[in-house]
């Protein structure tokens, strides 16, 4: 028989005898005034400490009411609401400590005592739902209690309007395994009225999922701040030390109530929005979900509760859900840049590659340990018509004067070897690109796999291309709208305009 004593009365005990008395005067369970009354009587008054976080701040707003004490944090509209039953015999007070850090994390808080009769506790779930119905304002609620207050929170779960129940060293009266919610029993190894095995056997009467959280030193009494307790046993942590688990513990239950899990995962490379791993979110929330591939990948597909092959979804949270964002590698290509060291250019050369490439440090391009050309070049540069700058890298210069930082496929860049090699890029192709031209001079690529004139834009009027017969190696042209731009190979631009210019290449 589970016993949790309180003067001799086990809670099973106390169970039955409001069974028995209601078959004389239902007017008792239902909180009417009947033949003999209602009143409280208590036998565990509250710490100093516990008066004191009865004080409002400007942190938590308290209000004692007829039945309950209410915890509010001001200036939050708190969504989930907490109901916490004090343990039989013990003054509502006595937990306002612990509401009070409850409420300080932005949740409502209300606190409501045990109604005795002839001297004994008689459980009345009514009363949960009264403070539930007292404050429309709270969506959702959570409810719970010490000892004989969470047995009796217990009863008005089973049909009431809350979809949260935790126990603070307590334990359904009845078998609650096959509701739906979210659950969770706190209990210490030194609690003398209520034995650990009585609790752990209890998982068989809550869901599966129900957690169950052990407070190692924790007695019966110090699950709220009334002093010493009748038959309990002596904690080997201090009430401050246990309080910061119970209320740890409580908090991440609360986190759960009125929200829905949302799991993301990954399969291949790239990254989602949310990120991988578990998220809360409000329930009927909507979320996007946004699936990004990494260089080389593109997204393929959505799984799991949600399908599509679109990168960006919005899935409205009914329900707890398990996502997967599929991402599936791209073919490389290959791209072959034959460089010569003639005499007449000085070994200049001026090209540009149309693939994607990961890593866009000039180094790390030309000195790919499988394609590169390290040792058969001695300068590269570029001129940034942005900034209007050159910038250049030599290799074995000190990195502070190499300030190429990147070579991408926009770039037409001048490459000086010292002998002929061919400079391999392997990539994805990239399909549409946009290049901005600024007013003047542009050093540019051409990242298409086609010969063409591309469609360039109306305000270029000067094309130049490199010729080693000519000055600094470049011939012009005026006939822009007939001129044929080749893949590999570096263009200078001339933007006939006082505004930038959008030019697009296709693959």
């Amino acid at each position: 028989m589970k016993n949790d004593t309180k003067g001799g009365i086990t809670l099973v005990s106390m169970c039955a005898l409001l069974i028995i008395v209601s078959a004389f005067s239902p007017l008792l369970v239902t909180g009417e005034e009947g033949m003999f009354g209602e009143h409280v009587m208590i036998d565990y008054h509250p710490m100093p400490e516990a008066l004191e976080a009865l004080i409002s701040d400007d942190v938590v707003r308290v209000n004692e009411t007829g039945d309950e004490i209410t915890f509010e944090p001001v200036g939050a509209e708190p969504r989930v609401g907490v109901v916490i039953y004090a343990g039989a015999l013990v003054d509502q007070r006595s937990y306002a400590p612990t509401a009070r850090r409850i409420a300080e994390e932005g949740y409502f808080v209300a606190t409501i005592e045990i109604p005795v009769r002839f001297g004994v506790p008689i459980p009345r779930p009514v009363l949960v739902g009264n403070v539930i119905e007292a404050y429309p304002h709270v969506e959702f609620w959570s409810v719970g209690g010490h000892s004989l207050g969470g047995v009796t929170s217990g009863m008005y779960f089973n049909g009431g309007d809350a979809e949260g129940l935790f126990f603070w060293a307590s334990y359904p009266s009845g078998d609650l395994s096959d509701l739906e919610g979210e659950f969770m029993s706190i209990y210490g190894d030194r609690d003398g009225l209520i034995e650990v095995d009585v609790i752990e056997d209890s998982k068989e009467d809550l869901p599966d999922h129900a957690e169950f959280v052990l407070i190692e030193g924790g007695n019966h009494a110090q699950f709220g701040y009334y002093g010493p307790q009748d038959g309990d046993l002596d904690a080997n942590i201090t009430r401050e030390e246990q309080q910061d688990q119970i209320v740890d513990a409580t908090l991440r239950h609360l986190e759960r109530i009125g929200k829905n899990l949302l799991t993301v995962d990954v399969d291949g490379e790239g990254e989602v929005d949310p990120g991988v791993g578990e998220h809360l979110v409000w329930r009927n929330e909507e979320v996007i979900l946004t699936a990004t591939p990494h260089q080389g990948w593109e997204f393929s597909h959505w799984s799991g509760d949600i399908q599509g092959s679109e990168h960006e979804v919005v899935v409205v949270m009914e329900q707890d859900m398990e996502v997967t964002a599929n991402f599936r590698e791209i073919e490389q290509s290959i791209m072959e840049l034959p460089l010569e060291a003639d005499p007449v250019s000085g070994g200049w050369n001026l090209v540009s590659f149309n693939l994607d490439v990961g890593d866009t440090e000039p180094e790390s391009i030309l000195h790919h340990p499988d394609h590169g050309i390290e040792g058969s070049y001695d300068r590269v540069m570029y001129y940034d018509a942005e900034m209007g700058v050159w910038s250049s890298h030599v290799p074995g210069r000190d990195e502070h004067f190499n300030n190429l930082g990147y070579w991408d496929r926009t770039m037409g860049v001048w490459v000086r070897v010292t002998e002929d090699t061919v400079l391999t890029v392997e990539g994805t192709e990239p399909g549409e690109t946009d290049m901005t031209l600024y007013p003047g001079w542009n050093l540019v690529g051409i990242p298409s796999s086609t010969s063409g004139n591309h469609h360039v834009p109306h305000e270029v009027t000067i094309v130049g291309h490199f010729d080693a017969s000519q000055e600094h190696n470049i011939a012009y042209t005026h006939e822009v709208d007939t001129f044929v731009f080749h893949p590999g190979r570096g263009y200078w631009l001339y933007l006939d305009a006082q505004e930038t210019a959008i030019w697009t290449l296709v693959y």
